[in-house]
């Protein structure tokens, strides 16, 4: 008999296509309302006679001021035989490394977003770790009739404007022009690729970037796109996160711009989350990163740290370049580990503040 599942989901149209394809599947589901008390829904659903498996995104958890580590550690303690599969609303992928960073918390495995118009590549390989990991594997493969049958019922455009919709509208444009966004980075990062190397501009040097009117130079050359595809691609490939300008403050644009190709180095994919975020509020001799309350515009703002202050950090403890560090902290502003003080900001050099989910309260 497959265990019930209890859904906490930030984004309600995945969770109306999540909660409709385990039905399909003959699951009992339970979804929690983004404004219910989390830990008390889950905990009435412990009274069921089998421990469920819960399923919380970690956008969830951020909305309620919880961090992972700290929801991961209370189930330990208060949900016996409750298994636990982090989600991501906000991903149309994860990395080995955040996995690995998921199950160092204790859960099974940390799963990206789904979305309705794109059911097979994004619902489908979820569902199957889910209904396994539900006890529900030994009837079978996924059913896709079933869930065609179910998620024909649901609106067909279901909320499109979520971010892992977005996400995968951008991959189709890449596919449009006949390239996966891998494939097109491997291009443009090879030998004969876009001219990658230290700039300067006013008196800053950036290191590992290119400019925007040669890479659309390149584009148009290397794809036979025209100058308005070419800022199409790139583009795409800058709101997919493959592409950053160096110091966020741009779209993909025609000119003299710098932007970098988002670091993926195996020193940096061999990095432990769970010990850096550790490292990182370490306090006193030993380092970290300083946490204080803060003060901007006669606002204070407690218990954050200073953005170019992390990235001088991460470069010293880890021997990163200043791609790498910068890649890292959106890393962990991905995975709802920090965030903008006022939420209105990428993970930035400068002086704006950050704070850990954990030190909210």
């Amino acid at each position: 008999m497959p265990r019930p599942v209890v859904l906490a989901l930030a984004s309600e149209p995945q969770e109306a296509i999540l909660s409709a394809a385990l039905q399909a599947h003959g699951l009992t589901v339970t979804s929690v309302p983004p404004a219910a008390h989390l830990e008390t829904s889950v905990l009435q659903a412990m009274r069921d006679a089998q421990p469920p498996l819960l399923v919380i995104d970690l956008a969830a958890l951020a909305q309620l001021a919880n961090g992972a580590a700290e929801f991961c550690e209370w189930r330990r303690g208060h949900c016996i035989g409750a298994d636990i599969l982090l989600y991501c609303s906000g991903l149309h992928t994860v990395s080995r490394q955040a996995r690995a960073w998921a199950q160092q918390l204790g859960a099974l495995d940390l799963l990206p977003g789904c979305d309705l118009a794109h059911h097979r590549d994004s619902l489908l390989p979820a569902l199957g770790v889910i209904l396994k990991a539900a006890g529900a594997a030994h009837s079978g493969p996924v059913n896709e009739a079933a869930i065609q049958r179910a998620l024909q019922a649901l609106p067909p455009a279901l909320d499109s404007t979520t971010q892992v919709a977005q996400a995968w509208r951008h991959i189709d444009a890449l596919r449009d022009f006949g390239f996966e966004p891998g494939e097109l980075l491997a291009l443009m990062a090879g030998a004969n690729g876009v001219d990658i190397r230290a700039r300067t501009y006013r008196t800053q040097t950036y290191d590992e970037c290119f400019v925007g009117a040669d890479a659309v130079n390149w584009l148009m050359q290397t794809t036979h796109v025209t100058r308005t595809e070419a800022l199409r691609i790139g583009q795409a490939l800058l709101e997919l996160g493959h592409v950053y300008h160096v110091v966020r403050e741009q779209p993909f644009q025609d000119g003299h711009f710098f932007y970098r190709i988002s670091a993926n180095t195996p020193r940096l994919n061999a990095l432990d989350l769970c010990a850096l975020t550790t490292q990182i509020r370490t306090q006193g001799r030993r380092g970290g990163v300083r946490i204080a309350d803060r003060q901007f515009h006669g606002v204070t703002y407690p218990a954050c740290f200073v953005g170019a202050h992390a990235i001088k950090w991460m470069r010293e403890q880890f021997e990163l370049s200043e791609n790498e560090a910068m890649t890292l902290g959106q890393r962990l502003m991905d995975l709802f580990l920090v965030h903008h003080v006022v939420d209105q900001q990428p993970f930035r050099g400068g002086t704006f503040f950050y704070r850990f989910y954990q030190d909210e309260h």
